[in-house]
């Protein structure tokens, strides 16, 4: 699993405490997911926000681990 490709769900706050965390391992998430379109096509740290949770779909799933990336401090 360490060749697994890394996919990061979400694409705020956590999301760039994840993406630093695995960077600092060295390891490189694939992409960083978020359902706000707009958001899509920018970046956590240097990990591109690619799209929605769907495109995890199109991954085997033997071959990705997911990240969760997703937290909140509100009620």
């Amino acid at each position: 699993m360490t060749n697994s490709k890394i996919i990061v769900i979400g694409s705020g706050g956590h999301a760039k405490v994840v993406c630093d965390s695995l960077l600092q391992m060295g390891r490189q998430p694939e992409f960083c997911t978020d359902f706000v379109e707009q958001r899509w096509g920018e970046r956590v740290l240097d990990v591109l926000v690619k799209g929605s949770d769907d495109l995890i779909d199109s991954y085997d799933p033997e071959d990705i681990l997911l990240a969760n990336g997703i937290a909140s401090v509100k009620d």
